[in-house]
């Protein structure tokens, strides 16, 4: 069974049910600060200072879980290699820069470069891959697309992603 499904029953049949998973209210705790480094450099992070410098409507839970994900994968926020987001009254999300997988693939030696670009569905109504990020006017952007060379791979690693499955606003 899943984390976080457990079984109902009703009469004689079992159905799934699943539990919405969130971060339950902590409690008050000290606001011990969590320090770790990141490429020889101390970080320092509170549940006050990630919540007056990165994001202010986080919960102190929600600050808490960021400290120690930032701890546990490395990630410096001072260095906006990570960011804590909250929209409204939805539970904040994490997310890691960009800039901070690139600086992982360029320290490992088998990293040999990238390509990537958009898809766009061009004037002629034809599907294109083109490199970088231009798409003129008359055409849709559609997703984008990254290719990953790797020393001793054949092949590249390839991703293609949709943009409306990305960016559902």
């Amino acid at each position: 069974m899943k984390a976080g499904a457990s079984t109902a029953t009703r009469g004689n049949t079992a159905r799934q049910t699943t539990t919405k998973q969130s971060l339950a209210p902590m409690a008050k705790q000290e606001d011990k600060p969590v320090k770790f480094s990141v490429g020889g450099k101390d970080v320092e992070l509170s549940i006050a200072l990630t919540q007056a410098y990165f994001c202010p409507q986080a919960s102190p839970a929600e600050a808490y879980v960021f400290n120690s994900w930032c701890a546990h994968n490395g990630l410096d926020p001072w260095r906006r290699e990570a960011y804590l987001v909250k929209y409204g009254n939805n539970p904040a999300q994490m997310l890691t820069a960009k800039d901070a997988f690139t600086k992982r693939a360029e320290a490992n030696p088998r990293y040999q470069g990238s390509k990537a670009g958009v898809v766009v569905i061009n004037r002629e109504g034809k599907l294109e891959n083109r490199v970088g990020e231009l798409v003129l006017d008359g055409e849709e952007l559609v997703g984008g697309w990254a290719d990953v060379y790797v020393k001793d791979y054949v092949t590249p690693i390839s991703a293609v992603v949709g943009f409306r499955e990305r960016c559902q606003y």
